[in-house]
């Protein structure tokens, strides 16, 4: 276990398990469907600019290949679209929470 690990050491220790949870939600075209559906919250552009800035290129590669509203921070023009996420629950449920735009700034 590391002691007071810096960004990057604590980056790959976040990473190696999004990587198993990643590879295991893939689908048949090898695309990871369900993080390419997240719309909101967006991350802040501090957030873009450490993960941008500290990832290993393997670890930027699972990182490009979330979708835009991984990579692309709040203060993006496109923020907007980022209205409502709606989480598929596994027995089928689905509960929609809706965010005021305000919220995500």
């Amino acid at each position: 276990m590391l002691q007071n690990p810096d960004a990057v050491q604590l980056l790959q220790l976040l990473f190696s398990p999004l990587t198993v949870v990643v590879d295991a939600c893939r689908d048949d075209q090898g695309q990871c469907a369900v993080a390419s559906k997240v719309r909101a919250p967006l991350l802040t552009d501090a957030a873009c600019h450490l993960l941008d800035g500290c990832l290993h290129s393997r670890h930027a590669e699972l990182w490009n290949s979330l979708g835009h509203a991984w990579t692309t921070p709040r203060s993006a023009d496109w923020q907007q679209r980022a209205t409502r996420s709606l989480p598929g629950l596994s027995a089928g449920v689905t509960v929609t929470v809706l965010f005021a735009a305000r919220e995500l700034n």
